[in-house]
């Protein structure tokens, strides 16, 4: 009789031991399960409800788009423009694309939003025409560019939070030779707004004005238009030191 009482303690060690490996391992199997996704959420640039990251042709769509949008927002609006200048008079030659963004109501924000929502494809434009897509790029024969169909607020999010671009401005101080940006555009009419994925100077860009916005020609020398004519240059951050 002992002998079963011991026989059926020791199985019962034994039952009880086993399932609490087998819970150890399921804890272990959900909290790396777990790892695993949130750091493949922080590195892949993955948006809310979004499955899919962004290949690095829609990430380059973005950045072209983001730069139209910005050059846009500067030309068409008078309290944007300002708003910008003020921002960048407290910096050194950068802005992030955060704080101008993601401050809540701004005048930047509203117009940049108005000509996002002008040039998105699949939105609702509240009103005002949606144009082909190819009506949002300057020279569609010269350039394969497209912009993706996501809402503004999705769109925000991803540029200045999960990009976190930022404006370089290499040639600030022709801005800040006049006492405001619509000065500044009265006298030179025209700015250059490029964009950078890597480490160079610039991937591509668009020469803008009020009547005039093309594409930078092969023959774009930087360095000129360095000295003459207000540069923005779109990049992610940690790609270049000022």
């Amino acid at each position: 009789m002992k002998y079963v009482r011991l026989v059926i303690l020791s199985m019962t060690m034994i039952f009880l031991s086993c399932s609490k490996e087998e819970e150890s391992v399921q804890m272990l199997e959900t909290f790396e399960k777990e790892r695993v996704i949130t750091n493949q959420s922080k590195g892949s640039g993955l948006l809310p409800g979004n499955s899919t990251p962004y290949s690095l042709i829609e990430e380059e769509n973005m950045m072209y788009m983001t730069s139209y949008l910005i050059g846009l927002s500067i030309l068409n609006d008078h309290a944007a423009r300002e708003h910008f200048y003020q921002e960048l008079a407290g910096k050194q030659q950068k802005i992030s694309l955060r704080t101008l963004l993601n401050q809540g109501k701004n005048p930047f924000k509203s117009a940049f939003k108005s000509e996002y929502l002008r040039f998105n494809w699949g939105t609702d434009p509240k009103g005002e025409p949606t144009p082909p897509i190819s009506s949002a790029i300057p020279d569609p024969l010269k350039r394969d560019y497209d912009v993706l169909p996501i809402d503004f607020d999705t769109y925000v999010h991803q540029i200045s939070n999960t990009y976190d671009w930022d404006i370089h401005v290499p040639n600030k101080h022709i801005l800040f030779g006049y006492f405001n940006f619509t000065q500044y555009l009265n006298h030179k009419q025209y700015l250059i707004n490029l964009w950078d994925m890597d480490t160079g100077l610039y991937d591509d860009g668009l020469k803008m004005s009020d009547t005039d916005k093309d594409f930078i020609p092969t023959t774009f020398d930087y360095t000129q238009e360095l000295n003459d004519i207000l540069i923005l240059t779109l990049r992610n951050p940690g790609t270049y030191s000022i």
